[in-house]
């Protein structure tokens, strides 16, 4: 092209002229392209070479007959754009300091901190606190990191400083006229954008001399032609020995170049063969390749609106071949990451406060392993008993238990912690199932198993089913590390290697490579931990620990603390503690020198079905010992291991004090396993719990063996979800009540000696469930006969007088109790016989009725699981007492108890005065009856059964000002009821009791409408105007108690 400019210049004085002053502006700019190494040492070679090199490329490109078709002016184009395209690239000293002195900078470098690329934004950083930095940065090192920033920021926009600088040079004005300058200014300006920008430009305008320019055309060779100076000695080896480290990126590019093995330019046609060493390069010369091949479709696309009319067909890419080490196995996955980001993963995480310690990767790990060698180990049993279909499940119990012992104690998960210098190195390996290529796309994508698995894993017994991942458990390993790898085999693919890259980096890719360091199947995980990642309060050590000790060492201490199970004799603790898996798992020490205060072996889990329970042919183990209970028993319909254990420390020497409850003993906790895993402690029951007292005796944990992870648990693994709750309430109580079965054939086949205290438990539960109890007492009557109950008293009508009754047990546990106490001790209750109720007064008539005297409080602690069934106001020598029936619990009965008037109005007063939410409903009303908080929460015993009453705030207010006038209401439920009916907030409570009952739509209206005419009817009873006044009263002086405390929460009601 240089050539034919020259010949057709020769032809006459102007345009020799002008080829004289092209060849003095190259020369210049020449010289400027020389100085740009000074501060681009990393980057492939811009000076003059770069130049003729794209002259070069395009002259091959072109051909010579269509460079004859060229004007001179296009020519000149092409040849000045050539040089001076990468002109900016040469900055002064002069330039820098005013950049990087400049207000703006500060803002530049804060930017970089966040660059996908990690160099540049660790370089960033420490520029930003380099006045500070004083021992940890040498100057050396300064000076390169002020080399990488000065190549980034005068990189970033090159082309369009390049076209800023043509606009002011004077030479260019005089070979090209203002407005052809303006024209070699946006060419050389584009090619540092889109190709398609090219078309923004003019097709043709008049050239210099008496001939055409296209602007489209000479635009678009210049950036194909920057694109084919790609062969093999773009960078100066020279240059590079004496310059500063190269960044990450910079190294890529260069081996991108050298990795081309065949490179052709002739005639329009492109071919390009490459063999790349790693996927990184890979990835960097299919970009590239990439945009050669947008470039020329593009441009065949559009040509005849791009390039002269005589220039024959567009340029094509014939041929394009990349390797990777000679091979194109692992090329599918070039651009496999994970499809949420890492980085988005982590922030996101982060923000929930998912992820509170650094090593919850190490759990996420180890249940990984878990599960792809549980999948092993049942293919293995498959290859023996495929064909024995009937009880499949229970065949492979007992092969997991005898036949597959051995199988599972070679399948050990095996776990080292090092270090390697100085960093602290995580390693895992398994003999799994291994880790297939579609498996790792799967990873990648997050979402979870294939069809194929998913039906895999469901014919896998269900007390044996991996207990499945959330996706991006894996990514947690980034809280910790930049990357990580695999070495994994499978049945039928050799082994590979898997290098996960965190997205912090730019790429966030996941490499997939060949292998021969495995040659067995299974997968060994490594992590490296990063050091810069781990902060002082993450490792909790003090200032002087932290600033003196070696990083590494406190890391290691960490995190040997961290997988040591909660290393601890403290009970409360011991409770949490892990102690078997369905696969062995060892982890082991390595650091020599940590040997002192770090065992060999820090922890060990067993296999679960080494367990001597699942020998037992019934997986049944009860211990009867005369003051305890210890119980295990594997379920296998409910998939679950429960241990339980019911004590007394009651001496039963002494009475048992009816004020008295019998203590509970800790010994599990009440603890949630999750596939051997520790989940939560002290989990408390729904409603439930306060009816029933044998919940507050036993103490228990429970291990769950079936249902998936994700249904089950909260996304950090370390609580229950809500949803579920509700049906782990539901299965404590069945296995209680299998617990409680066990209990009584064990006691009444063998009859085991067992302290009266603990029978009393026993039994009480026993007639809740209705299972075999009078058996048992009359097994045990002597037993139940010698425990005394003391403490009651006596209530004489006539006399008015207590006396102290001490009843045996076996007297009481089948009786009704009627307890008393006087409703107002002062007085200030008129008493008349309006306010009694025949319906419920009629039974203190029937013979053999014993009133026992209730505390003025009602906070009686009792023995015995009663049951409120009735409440009532009763005269008594023209003086009122409170009367509550008590009746054994039973689990078939949960309705609510019966009320007289009387305690109806008390409770809606209560309701009224203390502005509630909600009262407890009568039998009639059972089905209005919804759980506060759906009957889930951290106290069950304040978790009960009401009915949403919520009253708009005006109407409350006029009820309540007329009851303090008059004690009742006139007409009230005629003046008031329609009111409430159509208030927003009786429409609220009415949708709510709507969605949470199943009872048909049309009942439920009505019947709630219903209840709220009856309790108005209630407020305008004149017979209780003196009473309401005295209740309000009380109220305001917290004088009437709640009535869910009567008897210290065994009668809620």
């Amino acid at each position: 092209m240089e050539n034919r400019l020259k010949e057709i210049c020769s032809v006459n004085s102007e345009m020799q002229e002008k080829y004289y002053l092209y060849c003095q502006i190259k020369k210049s700019l020449t010289e400027r392209l020389r100085t740009v190494p000074a501060y681009f040492p990393h980057f492939s070679i811009h000076d003059a070479s770069h130049s003729a090199n794209i002259i070069k490329y395009l002259s091959m490109l072109l051909g010579r007959d269509n460079i004859e078709k060229l004007s001179v002016s296009d020519l000149l184009v092409l040849c000045v754009a050539a040089y001076a395209h990468d002109i900016s690239m040469s900055v002064s000293y002069e330039m820098i300091h005013e950049k990087m002195t400049s207000d703006e900078w500060k803002e530049t470098l804060k930017k970089y901190t966040s660059s996908q690329q990690e160099d540049l934004a660790d370089i960033a950083e420490r520029l930003l606190r380099f006045p500070e930095v004083k021992k940890d940065v040498i100057a050396l090192d300064v000076y390169s990191d002020v080399l990488y920033v000065i190549e980034e920021n005068f990189r970033a926009e090159h082309a369009k400083r390049s076209a800023e600088e043509i606009l002011e040079n004077g030479d260019l004005e005089k070979l090209f006229g203002i407005r052809m300058r303006n024209i070699l200014a946006e060419v050389c300006r584009l090619h540092g954008c889109g190709i398609s920008d090219v078309m923004d430009l003019p097709y043709e305008e008049n050239g210099i001399f008496d001939d055409y320019i296209h602007p489209r055309f000479d635009a678009a060779l210049l950036a194909l032609g920057d694109l084919l100076d790609m062969d093999t000695g773009r960078f100066d080896k020279e240059f590079l020995r004496v310059a500063a480290p190269m960044p990450k990126l910079s190294e890529i590019h260069k081996e991108k170049h050298e990795s081309i093995t065949h490179f052709l330019v002739k005639n329009g046609m492109i071919e390009i063969k490459s063999n790349c060493k790693s996927l990184e390069v890979y990835r960097a010369m299919r970009d590239w390749i990439d945009w050669i091949r947008q470039s020329t479709e593009f441009m065949s696309v559009h040509w005849s609106e791009i390039a002269p009319e005589k220039i024959a067909g567009a340029p094509y890419l014939n041929e394009s071949e990349i390797l990777l080490n000679n091979d194109v196995k692992w090329v599918e996955f070039a651009d496999l990451k994970f499809e949420i980001s890492t980085k988005h993963a982590l922030k996101l995480l982060g923000g929930t406060n998912l992820y509170k310690s650094k090593y919850v990767f190490v759990r996420e790990v180890i249940q990984n392993a878990v599960d792809a060698t549980m999948k092993r180990i049942y293919l293995t049993y498959l290859e023996q008993y495929d064909g024995d279909k009937e009880n499949k499940d229970d065949r492979f119990l007992k092969w997991l238990v005898h036949e597959g012992k051995e199988i599972i104690n070679d399948s050990a998960i095996h776990v080292t912690l090092s270090i390697e210098n100085k960093r602290v190195k995580f390693v895992i390996e398994d003999k799994g199932i291994g880790i297939s290529k579609d498996d790792v796309k799967r990873i990648a994508s997050v979402e979870g198993k294939s069809d194929d698995e998913r039906n895999f894993i469901h014919t896998m017994p269900e007390f044996f089913r991996p207990s499945g991942t959330f996706g991006i458990g894996l990514q947690s390993i980034f809280i910790v590390a930049d990357e990580f790898e695999m070495i994994t085999r499978t049945e039928s693919e050799k082994t590979k290697k898997i290098t996960f890259q965190n997205a912090k980096d730019g790429r966030g890719y996941i490499t997939v490579s060949d292998c021969e360091k495995r040659n067995f199947v299974g997968t060994t995980l490594i992590v490296y931990l990063n050091q810069n990642y781990f902060t002082q309060e993450d490792l909790g050590i003090n200032d002087f620990g932290f600033k003196v000790r070696p990083r590494e060492e406190l890391i290691y201490r960490s995190l040997v603390s961290e997988v040591n199970n909660l290393d601890s004799e403290i009970p409360a603790i011991k409770m949490q503690q892990q102690k078997e898996e369905y696969i062995p798992v060892i982890i082991e020490n390595q650091v020599k020198e940590f040997a002192e205060y770090v065992p060999k072996i820090i922890l060990q889990y067993d296999s679960l079905f080494a367990d001597k329970l699942f020998v037992k042919n019934d997986y049944l183990e009860i211990i009867c010992m005369e003051s305890s209970i210890s119980y295990r028993y594997f379920d296998r319909k409910h998939c679950c291991i429960f241990n339980a254990f019911l004590c007394s420390n009651h001496d039963d020497k002494n009475k048992l004090s009816s004020r008295e409850k019998l203590r509970s003993y800790s010994n599990y906790g009440r603890t949630i396993f999750y596939k051997n895993s520790y989940i939560e402690s002290d989990f408390d029951h729904g409603y439930e719990s306060g009816r029933d007292r044998f919940h507050s005796y036993l103490d228990y944990s429970i291990n769950l063996l079936s249902g998936n992870s994700e249904d089950v648990l909260t996304l950090e693994r370390r609580g229950i979800k809500e949803k579920f709750k509700s049906q782990l309430d539901d299965l404590i109580r069945q296995e209680s009540g299998i617990f409680i079965r066990h209990v009584v054939d064990d006691l009444l086949t063998r009859h085991e000696i067992i302290k009266p205290s603990l029978l009393l438990i026993v039994y009480q539960e026993a007639r809740g469930y209705g299972y075999r109890f009078q058996e048992l007492s009359e097994e045990y009557k002597k037993e139940l006969q010698s425990l005394i109950i003391g403490g009651y008293q006596c209530f004489e009508n006539e006399e008015n007088q207590k006396n102290e009754f001490c009843p045996t047990a076996y007297e009481l546990i089948d009786k009704e109790l009627f307890f008393v106490r006087r409703y107002d001790e002062k007085d200030d209750v008129a008493c008349t016989s309006k306010v009694t109720d025949k319906k419920f007064t009629d039974i203190m008539k029937e013979p053999n009725v014993i009133l026992l005297n209730m505390r003025n409080n009602r906070d009686y602690d009792h023995p015995l699981n009663h049951k409120i069934k009735k409440q009532f106001i009763y005269n008594i020598n023209d003086i009122l007492y409170e009367v509550c029936v008590a009746v054994p619990f039973l689990r078939q009965n949960n309705d609510p108890y019966e009320r007289d008037s009387f305690f109806k109005l008390e409770q809606f007063l209560k309701f009224l005065f203390t502005n509630r939410r909600c009262i407890y409903a009568w039998p009639e009303y059972k089905n209005l009856q919804t759980y506060i908080n759906l009957g889930i929460r951290k106290y069950g015993h304040t978790v009960e059964k009401q009915v949403e009453m919520q009253l708009n705030t005006e109407i409350q207010t006029l009820l309540k000002n007329e009851l303090l006038e008059r004690g009742y209401i006139v007409n009230c439920c005629d003046r008031y009821l329609s009111q409430i009916v159509e208030s927003k907030d009786y429409q609220d409570n009415l949708k709510y009791i709507l969605a949470e009952c199943n009872n048909s739509t049309g009942d439920l209206e009505e019947m709630y409408q219903k209840l709220w005419q009856d309790e108005l009817k209630l407020l305008e009873d004149e017979r209780f105007k003196e009473v309401t006044k005295i209740i309000i009263k009380n109220i305001g002086n917290s004088g009437v108690p709640n009535s869910g405390d009567v008897f210290g929460g065994y009668f809620v009601m």
